[in-house]
């Protein structure tokens, strides 16, 4: 029976696992327990790969593979494990709604996810983007309802917040909020600091209501900023696919212009990994209508907010 991409991921990745430790080996239990395998299948797998060898090759030239007491698995040689997969591209998208489930270290999983981002077109990897982030909102945070609905009522909320040397109580109006690698950020306006700053919902252990405030002369932060200055914390090279096509033959020069050709695919869509935040927003204004966002919604509003805007500051 063949086995699901994920399933594919998961024995490819302890099998490398296995050959990067050589000699030194690991148990047959250990091994399975980090990579969320049955034992048994995982022998399996090894058993068969050293049985069956390649085209050009004997069995002992593909996979050397010693057991010891207690299962204790060593993998002396694994050459064929540095070819590429080849992957469809719904199996891609399996693979990248699945990315937490493979136990990868932060960095591996950003890789990971960057080179199957590639190998799918900008809509599609626009959707997955998106859904992942929809999923890893987890609906049993127990804070999760009453800050959604603080934040579509516009209340202030009073917060116990642990910035990991210790708690205190902060008044807050929060005004946006995302998931970014599995945690939830807010953005809010912050009492006690007198400025815009980003809270991590995992760490604020209390929350109540609180009388209404309202900064002076700051702009709030809005969920294109709020994901601008999660990157920021996290990584700089993070990205997301950003979508746009040209509506008519200026659009088309400033698009060219801007990213090159080779961002423009037979359809005529301009695919680019970048941050959608407010300079993006404001540039895509400017081209007055010639230049229309695809993907990502977080992108489209956000211009569409700049060019309310602008017209409610130069219409009389």
């Amino acid at each position: 029976m063949k086995l699901a991409p994920l399933e594919t991921t998961r024995l490819l990745l302890a099998i490398e696992r296995a050959a990067d430790l050589g000699a030194t080996g690991i148990k047959l239990s250990e091994l399975a327990e980090e990579f969320q395998l049955n034992p048994s299948q995982l022998r399996r797998a090894l058993e068969t790969l050293e049985t069956l060898g390649g085209e050009d090759a004997s069995p002992d030239e593909l996979l050397d593979i010693e057991w010891g007491e207690d299962d204790h698995v060593r993998v002396h040689y694994l050459p064929g494990l540095d070819e590429p997969v080849p992957l469809r591209s719904e199996e891609c998208a399996v693979l990248l709604m699945g990315l937490d489930l493979l136990g990868l270290e932060p960095d591996q999983a950003r890789t990971l996810q960057a080179r199957l981002l590639a190998r799918l077109d900008g809509r599609a990897a626009g959707r997955v983007v998106e859904l992942r982030q929809r999923l890893d909102l987890a609906p049993d945070h127990p804070l999760l309802p009453k800050m959604n609905e603080a934040l579509e009522q516009d209340r202030c909320l009073e917060i116990h917040y642990d910035r990991g040397g210790g708690a205190q109580w902060r008044v807050i109006r929060p005004t946006s909020m995302l998931v970014f690698e599995g945690r939830v950020y807010v953005g809010a306006d912050c009492q006690l600091r007198q400025a815009p700053r980003v809270f991590r919902l995992d760490r604020i252990l209390e929350l109540r209501g609180s009388d209404d405030f309202r900064l002076q002369d700051s702009a709030p932060i809005l969920e294109e900023d709020l994901w601008a200055r999660v990157v920021r914390l996290h990584s700089a090279e993070h990205r997301q696919t950003v979508v746009l096509r040209a509506r008519d033959p200026f659009g088309e020069w400033a698009l060219e212009d801007r990213y090159g050709r080779a961002a423009r695919d037979p359809k005529g869509h301009f695919t680019s990994l970048v941050h959608p935040g407010q300079a993006l927003a404001a540039w895509i204004v400017a081209q007055a209508g010639s230049v229309e966002v695809v993907e990502p919604a977080i992108l489209r509003e956000g211009v569409a907010r700049r060019a309310r805007s602008l017209l409610e500051t130069h219409c009389d």
